[in-house]
């Protein structure tokens, strides 16, 4: 168990730096048993065996916590606890980050000192020169002329050395030196009691963060996709945890209620709604997924709770940040190219999806997709439905090129009292590989609500509907160093007192 020191009077004697700000202060806080971390902060298990003090007051004992504490929890084994009560503290910040951050401010201290001594130094000399009984002008201007460029250089330097400093100093993360000193009242005491106690703490926490890495196969059709699923942690609790058990758990603690239902309102006129075109990988096949078992072993996964948690089998966490990989495995896919050309976007973008296995975590987080270990981008990563849309940018090799057909740019025209409304396009994929290339080509499909207006289409060849997204898409095999053209045109009718002037996007 671990025993708290504090400060008496007879530690008087040592030098003020050394001691607390209030008599009787534990110089250190408990090291936390168990420690279960979330996106929002970290839920602390410790205990302590503690040496009551009995006075006319009656019976007391204390131990302090950070000053972030809270949502208290406290149990007693060797008494009764009659009330607990919370006064703050000063508590200095232990562990790693602290002691640099104390040698950080004792060299920031030392070199302002020689900062402030040599610009004292260069005024005596530059200034007001002293001359001494029988030194002429001559050796007045030769002293000077050897000592002042030295004492110049070197406070040059020094002050080069502080700017850096501060710099660095700026950016170091905050610590506390605030505490909280829980005071437990007691009856039947022994001569020592256990206290066992839980809190939490805010300004601790993790986040998932992914790193997909794909290596295309010499056809460039498939590819071997690392898949590596990091925990990004923090922990600034002002102290390091030495010998903690340290969960990672997934649930977020901080929805407790669901939302309210939405309105359900019927108009008799229903407006058109925007439908964008979710940017992911084709919808028509999933990619073929062999996934490695390549789990950390340092780490195990526990799904059996009401949340799904890692262990580290490592125990202690130092403070600051750092990162711990929970999954490292390799998965075959095949690569799919999608194209979504304007007459100014003619890229063509590489994407893959997987299926997951059934009861696989994989939480949500903020993801690095690579392509032969140079990073293509960043973006959300979420997995919906246990399928795992991947993206690794633009493929530079392959293009799409737009033609507007001048004559049909969407000018209204009215034909047997309805208005019409024109569009035409060709889109040639090029492809600049030595192999062929599959690529999907993406349009949006315009949204009808009113049934009175109406489109037809004019496609070479014919698309193929995608009602999930509301679009048209087609598979287009592109030979090695050759082309395939698609043909695009539609026209849309509507009768002519409708007020509406469609554009296409």
């Amino acid at each position: 168990p671990a025993v708290v020191r504090t400060v008496s009077k007879a530690s008087s004697g040592l030098p003020l730096a050394l001691l607390p700000l209030q008599e009787g202060v534990p110089l250190r806080a408990a090291d936390p048993e168990s420690v279960v971390l979330w996106p929002g902060g970290a839920r602390i298990t410790a205990h302590e065996e503690l040496t009551p003090e009995t006075s006319p007051d009656g019976t007391e004992a204390f131990f302090v916590v950070p000053a972030g504490a809270r949502d208290m929890e406290i149990s007693v084994e060797g008494a009764r606890l009659l009330r607990w009560s919370s006064t703050p503290c000063f508590l200095p910040a232990q562990g790693g980050l602290a002691h640099e951050r104390q040698e950080a401010q004792e060299n920031l201290r030392a070199l302002r000192g020689e900062q402030a001594m040599l610009r004292a130094v260069l005024d005596t000399w530059t200034k007001r020169p002293v001359t001494q009984p029988g030194q002429d002008l001559e050796q007045l201007a030769s002293r000077l002329e050897n000592r002042v460029p030295a004492l110049v250089s070197r406070l040059a330097q020094v002050s080069d050395i502080i700017a850096a400093l501060e710099e660095v100093e700026k950016k170091r993360p905050a610590l506390s030196d605030k505490g909280q000193k829980i005071l437990l009242e007691l009856r039947d005491a022994g001569a020592s009691v256990v206290v066992r106690y839980r809190y939490t703490l805010p300004d601790c926490g993790w986040q998932p963060r992914y790193v997909f890495d794909a290596i295309p196969d010499e056809s460039g059709k498939n590819a071997n996709v690392r898949v590596r699923l990091e925990a990004s942690v923090r922990q600034f609790s002002g102290m390091d945890w030495r010998k903690s058990r340290l969960f990672l758990a997934l649930r977020p603690h901080d929805v407790v209620a669901p939302p309210s239902l939405p309105q359900w309102v019927v108009d008799d006129m229903p407006q058109a709604r925007a439908m964008p075109m979710m940017a992911g990988a084709p919808r028509q096949r999933a990619m073929a997924m062999k996934a490695a078992d390549a789990v950390n072993e340092e780490i195990s996964l526990n799904t059996e709770g009401q949340d799904a948690r890692w262990e580290v089998s490592t125990p202690g966490l130092p403070q600051g940040e750092s990162v711990v990989t929970l999954r490292d495995e390799i998965w075959t896919a095949a690569l799919e190219r999608v194209a979504r050309p304007d007459e100014n976007d003619g890229r063509v973008w590489l994407t893959a999806k997987a299926d997951l296995p059934a009861g696989s975590v994989w939480p949500d987080g903020q993801a690095s997709f690579q392509l032969e270990g140079i990073p293509a981008g960043e973006r959300f990563f979420a997995v919906k439905d246990g399928k795992a849309q991947l993206f690794f940018g633009v493929d530079p090799r392959v293009t799409v090129s737009v033609q507007a057909d001048g004559r049909r740019r969407g000018e209204a025209g009215i034909v047997n009292r309805r208005r019409q409304w024109s569009w035409a396009w060709e889109y040639t994929v090029n492809n600049g590989r030595s192999a062929p290339v599959q690529v999907r080509l993406e349009r949006p499909r315009p949204h009808i609500v009113d049934k009175n207006v109406t489109v037809t289409y004019d496609d070479t060849p014919k698309a193929t509907p995608d009602d999930k997204d509301n679009a048209l898409f087609w598979l287009l095999d592109v030979p090695a160093g050759g082309k395939a053209t698609v043909h695009h045109g539609l026209t849309i009718t509507a009768p002519a007192d409708r007020k509406i002037n469609p554009v296409a996007p």
